[in-house]
């Protein structure tokens, strides 16, 4: 599988053109929102390289579906909502 990622680290070691929204999901639609940010970028790079039969597919990236898996196990939003 392709990875259409940027690549890179910034001063303090983060990826370079990460996506923040990423790190404030606290809810359903902030991870819609991150997901859709995430698709985006991908199909967009896979675009540009020419590859357009990667950059039709949708939510296809394993960023896309790590998101949903840092949303699950995030123990404060757990704790919010056991509330």
């Amino acid at each position: 599988k392709k990875s259409f990622g940027p690549m890179g680290l910034d001063a303090q070691g983060r990826k370079i053109g990460r996506n923040r929204d990423a790190d404030t999901i606290a809810n359903t639609s902030d991870l819609y929102f991150a997901q859709l940010k995430r698709d985006s970028s991908v199909r967009t790079m896979a675009r540009y390289s020419g590859d357009e039969d990667y950059a039709e597919q949708i939510f296809v990236d394993s960023g896309v579906t790590e998101l949903k898996a840092t949303y699950k196990e995030n123990p404060y939003l757990q704790a919010e909502r056991d509330a």
